[in-house]
């Protein structure tokens, strides 16, 4: 109308509202570990026998009471400790007690000479002169300082991390008002790129020191996602409304959203993840009647798309393992791989001298060459460079190629496990497991006002929500180390020097990431974990009008809910020749029910022309008491974990309106 004067069409074509917006966010994180003390390296280095100069842990021991040597502990009365036990200062010389292997007994004893050591039950052991105690130094007192973050900070870092994020958002949004209000359609469109950038400190090769990551040298990587909403409402036209009583219509809704979250993200198999996505279809329709009774019926249905799920869940407390394994494995591998090809005599003597890491491998060499030969090929196709270089490893993968084992790690790192080091971040950002969910459902809720000064409020819905599939990242790549572990003599790799002839990593693979993953897959389309399908709510309150109880209201509500899956029954299956226990989507173990009810009463007065005041008092949960309620079942159906009810509860209320 300002644009075509009044008239029917300008009527009917009412007034539309635009927006625009922009904006850009930028967030910058920095994180640093570090110990709370240290010991000097020098002394770690040439008492603890450490391989590098970061090894400088210090061990605190609390003595509760007199030495129980030959007693039998009654009556000894011990407390807890009851304080902190944290270093304040340097140590002062000599308060350390160390074994020194000096050789003291000169050129008089010939350390290959005999010498006889009997044992306090008689038996007599034949050795030599060089085993012999009283030719050395033996234990004498020495210093050694103390390292605190105050003091030597450089010393004690155990991790540097920056990460950087930048949003920049873009929207547009549109709603039409026509036939006064009769229609209203709704448009709006987001757009968000997103920047993210990270590094993460790796450990100096020769100290094993940790350098202070103070700006980030990533070129990063870009997301960019778009979401696009749109709706209308569809009201009775006025030319009708007139002729029905005041307060009465009939409305019909559709909404339909699609949302993308602006995030960089990256799958267990280090590839960067589509963004995670949303879309809901909403209908509903509403009848409203003489002002005093609304009915609305909703259906809805919501699919998300490469949702987080975390990074070891949803396939337990163990995920940790989804990317320390294969280094594990692989260092396992190649240190008995490397004893077993050059002997024990060729290889550098701190490897030489841990028998227990590497002894299966010399005990079952042909099981040993057929792990090397699989490593070459089936693990390395599995793991290229580029895998191990976007976490920060070590791992040297053209060395794994080609056979040389005491070279699987760089900067000639000995295959330890321990020493396969890597920041397990990609650009600044841990590797998770999607999953892609889908929830529908109907809600009913009805409002009434019987009498002016009565209320009645009910609501009902029943929803169900299911994992249609874990992310095709996360599938990929399990499947690929079923393939590995489980199907190549890869599995038969000794897990800290423990061999078994079916295969020690075989065995942890398929205890802790296979047989979780079987269960997650025999769980897609079933109902989610602790969701309750039903809910029913029913609110009431009264209030007094006139009389002595002017300004008094009372109200109740009673609210219900069905009985949740807490777990499923499991029962064996056959994978890959392997029998695992997953579980059984058709035994359905259910939590109880939930009910309560709750009640008030208020009252409300005007104190002046100005101001009100309002004194309510609520009970919740009336005649329940403080307990336990189970949250998750064992297959057996006995109770996995509990969280507490607590019970009826009360709070008391008082405000001053103006």
């Amino acid at each position: 109308s300002d644009f075509m004067g009044k008239n029917e069409l300008s009527s009917f074509l009412g007034k539309h509202e635009f927006t625009g917006l922009g904006s850009r966010f930028t967030t910058t994180e920095k994180n640093k570990d570090y110990k709370t003390a240290g010991i000097d390296p020098v002394y770690a280095s040439t008492y603890a026998n450490v391989s590098k100069l970061s090894d400088n842990n210090i061990n605190w021991l609390a003595y509760l009471g007199t030495s129980l040597l030959g007693g039998k502990g009654t009556g000894a009365n011990l407390s807890n400790i009851s304080t902190n036990i944290v270093p304040t200062s340097s140590f002062m010389a000599p308060t350390m007690t160390v074994y020194k292997k000096d050789w003291t007994a000169g050129n008089s004893v010939n350390p290959s000479a005999a010498w006889d050591l009997t044992l306090p039950n008689g038996t007599v052991k034949n050795l030599t002169q060089a085993d012999n105690p009283a030719n050395y130094r033996g234990y004498t007192s020495t210093s050694a300082m103390l390292l605190t973050p105050e003091t030597h900070s450089d010393q004690l870092y155990t991790g540097s991390s920056m990460r950087q994020q930048r949003i920049s958002s873009a929207a547009f949004m549109y709603q039409g008002h026509f036939w006064d209000d009769t229609i209203i359609p709704s448009v709006g469109f987001r757009q968000d790129q997103t920047m993210q950038r990270g590094n993460a400190a790796v450990q100096d090769g020769t100290t094993g020191f940790i350098k202070l990551i103070d700006e980030i040298t990533d070129t990063g990587v870009k997301a960019t996602t778009r979401s696009t909403s749109y709706g209308i409402a569809v009201h009775l036209p006025k030319a009708i409304k007139k002729n029905l009583p005041e307060g009465t219509d009939f409305s019909l809704f559709y909404f339909h959203g699609s949302n993308e979250t602006p995030k960089v993200r990256y799958a267990i198999d280090g590839s960067q993840l589509p963004n995670e996505m949303g879309e809901t279809d909403d209908y509903s329709a509403q009848l409203d009647l003489y002002g005093r009774f609304t009915m609305r019926v909703t259906a809805f249905k919501t699919q998300s798309t490469n949702a987080q799920a975390s990074y070891g869940q949803p396939l337990g407390t163990n995920g940790w393992l989804i990317d320390s394994l294969p280094a594990w494995t692989l260092t396992m591998a190649a240190s008995g791989l490397a004893v077993q090809e050059k002997g024990q005599a060729n290889v550098p003597s701190d490897l030489a001298g841990s028998s227990w890491l590497w002894q299966w491998a010399v005990d079952h060499p042909e099981v040993a060459k057929q792990i090397g030969q699989s490593l070459k090929t089936d693990f390395a196709d599995m793991f290229p460079q580029s895998y191990w270089d976007q976490y920060g490893s070590n791992v040297d993968m053209a060395a794994v190629k080609r056979g040389d084992w005491l070279h699987v790690l760089k900067n000639n790192e000995i295959p330890w496990p321990w020493n396969a080091s890597a920041s397990h971040q990609i650009h600044g950002q841990y590797a998770i497991i999607d999953q892609n969910l889908e929830s529908k459902g109907y809600e009913l809720e009805m409002t009434a006002r019987p009498l002016k000064n009565w209320d009645l409020t009910f609501n009902a819905s029943k929803v169900s929500a299911v994992q249609t599939s874990l992310g095709d990242a996360a599938t990929r790549y399990l499947n690929g180390m079923a393939k590995i572990w489980l199907d190549s003599p890869v599995g038969k790799t000794a897990i800290w020097g423990g061999y078994t002839d079916y295969g020690a990593a075989k065995q942890m693979f398929m205890q802790n990431l296979w047989a979780p993953y079987l269960t997650q897959v025999a769980l897609t389309g079933a109902d989610q974990p602790e969701l309750r399908k039903w809910h029913f709510n029913l609110i009431t309150n009264y209030r007094f009008e006139r009389g002595a109880v002017k300004g008094l209201n009372v109200g109740a509500s009673y609210r219900w809910a069905a009985k949740p899956i807490l777990g499923y029954g499991i029962h064996e299956a056959t994978v890959y020749g392997e029998k695992a226990w997953i579980a059984d989507v058709n035994q359905p173990l259910y939590g109880p029910s939930d009910t309560h009810v709750d009640l008030w009463v208020g009252y409300e007065h005007k104190l002046t022309k100005a101001i009100n005041w309002r004194v309510q008092l609520n009970l919740r949960n009336v005649g329940e008491k403080t307990g336990l309620t189970p949250v998750s079942f064992q297959p057996d159906g006995s109770i996995a974990q509990q969280r507490i009810t607590v019970g009826q509860t009360f709070d008391l209320s008082c405000k001053l309106m103006f």
